[in-house]
């Protein structure tokens, strides 16, 4: 129990959720917004240490926590009203394979050039992973936002068209006149409708 709180609390969220902050400080975030990164960064990590617990590979862990914090930037973005990428941005760093790539210099350096191929090709899908899950949760929410937009549009120009043709019949109907049979009245009432007022009653 304590190695497993270790892992995904003193591992996964703190230890991203400090260098989220301070990558936020070196990229002027401030305020809010900056305690908002540092907590999206933190539950990034903290997936992705779960999902490492849960016996995922180390690219599939990378890409649910991708997700994780994509839709945390998502969120937090539209509630401060700020662009998605000052949140993801910061978030992201922490998963970034950079002790990768230095092995993989370092491999390289020392002359083992198949363990630096290896090491290279795994990096390249830990970052291509990352790059799937944001472009993933970015392009659902533009199509999710686009319909529902397109979807209150359509509405509210249905709705004019509606009370538009409401109103032309209600014009329709005023102008209609109602024709008179004058064969089934009598001689009296007809010239009563012709001239009225200027005739007398026999």
């Amino acid at each position: 129990m304590d190695a497993l709180f270790y892992q995904l609390i003193w591992k996964g969220l703190i230890g991203a959720l400090l260098p989220s902050i301070g990558f936020g400080v070196l990229f002027n975030v401030r305020g809010t917004s900056l305690l908002l990164a540092g907590l999206t960064g933190g539950i990034g990590g903290f997936m992705y240490q779960l999902c490492l617990y849960c016996g995922f590979n180390d690219s599939i862990a990378n890409f649910i926590a991708a997700v994780a914090l994509s839709i945390c930037g998502e969120i937090f973005a539209r509630k401060m009203k700020t662009t998605v990428s000052t949140f993801t941005a910061v978030a992201l760093i922490p998963l970034v394979p950079g002790g990768g790539a230095y092995e993989m210099m370092v491999y390289f350096s020392q002359g083992n050039t198949l363990a630096g191929l290896m090491k290279g090709v795994h990096v390249l899908s830990v970052s291509g992973m990352l790059c799937l899950g944001i472009l993933s949760v970015s392009t659902i929410t533009r199509f999710f936002f686009y319909s529902k937009r397109k979807l209150a549009t359509t509405s509210e120009r249905l709705q004019q068209k509606i009370a538009l043709g409401q109103t032309k019949s209600k014009t329709s109907m005023q102008e209609i006149e109602i024709p008179i049979d004058y064969s089934l009245q009598s001689d009296f009432e007809q010239k009563e409708l012709l001239n009225p007022g200027k005739t007398t009653k026999p």
